[in-house]
């Protein structure tokens, strides 16, 4: 007959954690307009992630840091959001405690990019100046350099005429393989 002592020491041990508060660190959770239910990450000042997260979200944390580098993600954001929504196709998002001013109605949104829409790389970019400058940054990334002097070649040539834009764009590429 086996001995319950190995049992009843895990047992005890596992008591005495929850008992002392030094269990596993838990995930916040918060509600989000577009994705439900997520869960909220720290940003510690190394960058990692607190509580850690599990795969997808680690996998896109990793991704967005390699993008942003170490140093940007920790002394930018303070807060990295996971949730899954069938109605979006955003999965994470980051922020930082500062009030956004945002457009939340899609359809004013939309009706002001249709009425500029030679402005805009997107009709999400019609948004708000946030979304705006962030939609554009990936076109100056992802796109070559505009030849033209349209209003949005002249958008995404301001980015081309920032020295630090231009080497966030070559390490972006050479990270990613986009060249």
């Amino acid at each position: 007959m086996q001995s319950a002592r190995p049992v009843v020491a895990t047992l005890v041990i596992v008591a005495l954690l929850l008992v002392s508060g030094c269990s596993a660190p838990s995930t916040v959770q918060a509600e989000d307009d577009d994705l439900g239910t997520v869960d909220v990450y720290e940003i510690e000042t190394d960058a990692a992630l607190s509580p850690t997260p599990s795969d997808p979200a680690h996998e896109i944390w990793t991704m967005f840091v390699g993008v942003v580098t170490q140093t940007v993600a920790a002394d930018t954001f303070n807060a990295y959001w996971v949730g899954e929504s069938s109605d979006t196709d955003t999965m994470a998002y980051v922020s930082r405690d500062i009030d956004d001013p945002t457009n939340n109605d899609p359809d004013v949104a939309y009706a002001f990019y249709e009425t500029h829409e030679e402005d805009f790389v997107s009709d999400y970019a019609a948004t708000n100046v946030t979304e705006d400058f962030a939609e554009s940054f990936a076109a100056f990334v992802l796109e070559a350099e505009p030849d033209s002097d349209s209003p949005l070649a002249q958008k995404l040539d301001f980015f081309w005429n920032v020295p630090e834009f231009v080497e966030i764009r070559a390490h972006i590429s050479e990270e990613f393989g986009l060249e």
